[in-house]
């Protein structure tokens, strides 16, 4: 436990002294031509916008709860940057909640093995009044 709470303290402090770090990648997709493709914004990851996209991951799952509007949920079984099963659990039961699972790619799903299905689910949600519901 102390452990953790230095690793989540950590960037805090560390914003100071190191401001920004490099990518070593331009991105966490699976499929070969799909990371081709991929044009990254950057190789540089400032600190202190990675605090402020944690800070903004806490409010998402405390409000999420609250939602009633139509939801598509796509995510990556495998995601090495944003937690499967969190994802999951914050949206598994919920009527009016359309969850995609990817099974082969990465985190960048629109890049990914799954990309023309995660085209065509978003179309279809896009145009429905009322999506199907449940998990695909």
């Amino acid at each position: 436990a102390l452990g953790s709470k230095w690793i989540s303290a950590s960037p805090k402090w560390l914003r100071w002294i190191v401001p920004v770090v490099p990518k070593l990648a331009k991105g966490q997709i699976s499929d070969p031509a799909g990371y081709r493709q991929y044009e990254t914004g950057t190789y540089l990851v400032s600190l202190r916008a990675f605090l402020q996209l944690a800070e903004l991951a806490e409010i998402a799952k405390r409000k999420v709860q609250g939602l009633a509007l139509p939801i598509l949920v796509i995510a990556a079984r495998h995601d090495t940057v944003a937690s499967f099963n969190v994802t999951e659990s914050l949206f598994r039961g919920r009527d009016h909640v359309r969850m995609i699972v990817c099974d082969r790619g990465n985190h960048i799903v629109t890049y990914d093995f799954d990309r023309e299905r995660i085209a065509t689910e978003i179309a279809a949600f896009l145009e429905h009044e009322s999506p199907p519901q449940g998990a695909a």
